[in-house]
C-alpha cells in the first residue's frame, strides 16, 4: 500500500503526456503519444502498477477525440478495455495511413542509382523502398534485378545482367569493385587536368578574330586537349546537348552548365576541316529537373583564354551509346 502510495503521488509531479491529436498528421502524433507514454510510466512508476489502473489513467489522459472514437467508433470488447497493449495496437492500426501498394512499386521499380551515389548506399535504399512494396515472395531477387537495372554504368549493368547466375551480393560486389576503380581513375585524371590546365593558361593565347560567325587562328599556338571525361553528368561545368536537337541537326549546339541554373551556348564552326565549337554571349535557363531533355556532352578542350573557350564535341560517342540502347 506504500509503495501505491508513492507512486500516485509521482503523478502530481510528472506532467500527463499531451493527448493525441487528430489534426494534422494523426499517425505522427499517435507515435508521439505513445513515446510520451512510455516514459511517463517509467517516470511515475506506472509501468509497476495493476492493469486496471494502467488503463484508467491512459483513458483520461488520451484526449476527448480519441476517447470517444474508441467508445463509439472501435468498438472496444471488454478484454480490449482491461489492456493498454491492446489499445494502443488498435489505435496504431486504425491511424496508420493505408498503403497505396501500386504507388509504392511504382516508385520502387523508378529508383536508380543516383550520381553520387555508392552501389552499396543505392542498394541501402532500394531494400527501404522494397519495405513497403508487400513483396511475399522471392524478394532478393526482385530487389537484384531492380539493382541491377538502376545501375549507372551501362557495361557493367550488361554484363551483370547477362549471367544467368547473378546473386545480389555477387551483383554489389562487382558493381563496387567497378566504383572503387571508376573513382580511382578520376582522381588520377583530375589532377592530370589540373597540371594541363595550367600549362594553358602559362602558355601564350591564341588570339581569335571574327568573320562571318567562323572562328580565325591569327597565329597557331601549340594545342593541348584535355579530355573531359573526368567531369560527372550534369554537374557545374559540364556539357550537354538538347536530344531534339541531337536528333535533327548534324551539328547541334551544345550547352555548359555554368552554375545552377544558367547554361550557356557553345556553337560549331569549322577549322582546318575539323568541327570546334566556341563559346557565345547567349545564355539559357537551366534546372536540374529537366535533365531528360538533354544528353551528357563529353568534350575535349582545344584552346583557353580568359574570354575564349574552343572544345571538340566528341558526338560519336552518344551515337555509340544510343546504338547500344
Amino acid at each position: 500500500m506504500t509503495a501505491m502510495l508513492k507512486v500516485c503521488n509521482s503523478y502530481l509531479h510528472v506532467p500527463l503526456p499531451t493527448p493525441i491529436s487528430l489534426d494534422g498528421n494523426v499517425y505522427e502524433n499517435f507515435r508521439y503519444f505513445k513515446e510520451q507514454w512510455k516514459y511517463y510510466c517509467i517516470a511515475t512508476g506506472l509501468d509497476k502498477m495493476p492493469e486496471d489502473v494502467k488503463v484508467s489513467i491512459l483513458f483520461l489522459t488520451l484526449g476527448r477525440e480519441t476517447f470517444t472514437l474508441l467508445h463509439d467508433n472501435l468498438n472496444l470488447s471488454d478484454e480490449d478495455k482491461n489492456s493498454s497493449d491492446r489499445i494502443f495496437s488498435i489505435l496504431d492500426t486504425y491511424f496508420q495511413p493505408k498503403v497505396n501498394v501500386v504507388w509504392e512499386r511504382y516508385t520502387f521499380n523508378q529508383a536508380i542509382q543516383e550520381i553520387h551515389e555508392t552501389p552499396e548506399l543505392y542498394l541501402d535504399r532500394l531494400k527501404k523502398l522494397a519495405t513497403s512494396c508487400d513483396f511475399t515472395e522471392n524478394i532478393q531477387t526482385v530487389i537484384r534485378d531492380r539493382f541491377i537495372c538502376g545501375l549507372r554504368d551501362d557495361i557493367l549493368r550488361k554484363e551483370l545482367a547477362g549471367d544467368p547466375n547473378i546473386t545480389l551480393e555477387k551483383a554489389l560486389k562487382k558493381s563496387s569493385v567497378a566504383s572503387s576503380k571508376t573513382i580511382i581513375r578520376k582522381k588520377s585524371d583530375e589532377v592530370e587536368n589540373k597540371k594541363n590546365i595550367k600549362k594553358i593558361c602559362q602558355d601564350p593565347v591564341t588570339v581569335l578574330e571574327e568573320d562571318d560567325d567562323v572562328a580565325i587562328v591569327s597565329k597557331k599556338p601549340e594545342t593541348i586537349e584535355i579530355d573531359d571525361d573526368i567531369s560527372e553528368e550534369f554537374s557545374i561545368g559540364s556539357f550537354v546537348v538538347l536530344k531534339s536537337d541531337f536528333g535533327k541537326d548534324s551539328e547541334p549546339p551544345i550547352w555548359k552548365i555554368d552554375g545552377s541554373a544558367l547554361l550557356q551556348k557553345y556553337v560549331p564552326f569549322q577549322q582546318e576541316g575539323q568541327t570546334l565549337y566556341k563559346n557565345t554571349a547567349v545564355y539559357n535557363g537551366w534546372n536540374i529537373d529537366n535533365k531528360s531533355a538533354y544528353y551528357p556532352a563529353q568534350v575535349v578542350f582545344k584552346q583557353m583564354s580568359r574570354k575564349q573557350h574552343i572544345v571538340r564535341f566528341k558526338k560519336e560517342l552518344i551515337k555509340k551509346k544510343l546504338a547500344n540502347l
